[in-house]
């Protein structure tokens, strides 16, 4: 794709979103796929432009691309995803959508004001094969040589993260421990315990994370939970639900894909004798749904869902497997031929994703805004783009 630069001319007076994607490891001109889906769906924004960075695996590089946009300087966020799942570029576009939405959903919702460079840094467990389907294979290979890190190349301090976003996959083993994804999620999870670095445990990321610190033991479930399941919200007006209705208005309702859960006894037990440790959201069929821990070291939300799961995912999922002649059980809540049916069951999702970065987006604007200063900079401060942008949209908002 040809070098371009960023559409500033029809930018709305409460910002823009630029997402920046890593070009290729060998400086090659290989086509960034993720980059190209995520091109065609925000196809009809004028709100979201997308570039690459050239300097994406340059360890002295840490955020690679200077914005030029006739607003301001944005604030600039850089999110790391360790991604085990079945298809990683699969799940690298439907998370990187999701964040990207969400944040075009504040601004909807005036949360959010001024432009925002969001840099999105993929990582892969050391083991590149393990969790990928045989169909997954050829073109995930590839795709994650070129644009993904691994922690043999760059810990995650190397990685300079504002925030991290941890995958589930799917488990082999009975016991975590031997799994061979463990070094890694290890690894992320003492990474999340002492960095202050803010991090999201997604599924069975979640589960290790209690394992690991609170010695929650997993425990395997008599059948599959599948479905969107109806919430009870146990910490009212707690800053992950706002814009969330509480007392009256839409349940809220979560996605569930999973064989495994946390023991909700040892969970219950940990909450007691811990207070950093706490259930936001639970429900009969789910358990525990969303937590928080933190101290002063920590800011770690646990999501046992996947916050990349749109109306689509789990008919697509019953779909697939009844294919397979695997006799799936229908998912719960979900409409499996009118996935449109499904839509109402994912109205909170944006804002839950957007409240969980609210807080790095306050604390690197200040930061940035310091720095700014700092250098004598003021809001008419443009700089020069040294990324190559795919794509600058015009038209509705998302």
């Amino acid at each position: 794709m040809s070098d371009q630069t960023f559409d500033t001319e029809n930018v709305s007076a409460k910002g823009k979103t630029h997402l920046i994607l890593p070009a290729a490891r060998d400086g090659s001109q290989t086509e960034n796929s993720v980059a190209t889906k995520l091109a065609e769906k925000f196809a009809a924004s004028d709100n979201v432009s997308i570039s690459l960075n050239r300097n994406a695996f340059n360890k002295a590089t840490r955020f690679g691309s200077a914005i030029e946009t006739d607003y301001k300087q944005p604030v600039k966020l850089r999110i790391g995803i360790l991604n085990s799942m079945l298809s990683r570029a699969a799940t690298d576009v439907m998370l990187t959508q999701r964040i990207i939405e969400s944040v075009e959903w504040a601004r909807e919702h005036d949360r959010l004001n001024g432009d925002v460079a969001i840099e999105i840094v993929p990582i892969s467990p050391r083991q590149l094969e393990h969790g990928l389907t045989e169909e997954a294979k050829d073109t995930d290979l590839a795709y994650v040589d070129n644009f993904h890190h691994t922690l043999d190349s760059a810990s995650f301090d190397d990685l300079n993260l504002d925030t991290l976003v941890v995958t589930g996959t799917v488990p082999r083993e009975d016991h975590l421990h031997k799994e061979v994804f463990w070094p890694d999620m290890k690894e992320a999870i003492d990474f999340a315990k002492d960095s202050k670095t803010p991090a999201l445990f997604s599924c069975l990321a979640a589960q290790a994370y209690l394992q690991d610190v609170y010695d929650i033991p997993r425990e395997k479930r008599d059948s599959k939970l599948f479905g969107h399941f109806k919430q009870n919200i146990l910490t009212p007006h707690h800053p992950l639900l706002k814009d969330i209705p509480q007392d009256d208005g839409p349940d809220l309702y979560l996605p569930g894909s999973r064989f495994w859960q946390s023991n909700e006894e040892a969970l219950q037990q940990a909450v007691t004798d811990n207070q950093r440790l706490k259930v936001i959201t639970e429900s009969a069929d789910m358990g525990a749904s969303i937590m928080t821990d933190r101290t002063e070291q920590r800011n770690v939300a646990l999501w046992t869902l996947h916050p990349e799961y749109n109306k689509n995912t789990l008919a697509n999922e019953y779909n697939r497997d009844a294919k397979l002649g695997l006799n799936p059980d229908k998912p719960e809540n979900c409409d499996i031929d009118n996935s449109e049916n499904n839509a109402v069951y994912f109205e909170y999702q944006l804002p839950l994703l957007f409240n969980a970065l609210a807080p790095v987006l306050t604390a690197k604007a200040k930061q940035d805004r310091t720095a700014q200063d700092a250098a004598n900079q003021n809001d008419a401060y443009t700089a020069h783009q040294t990324s190559a942008p795919i794509a600058a949209f015009a038209s509705p908002s998302l």
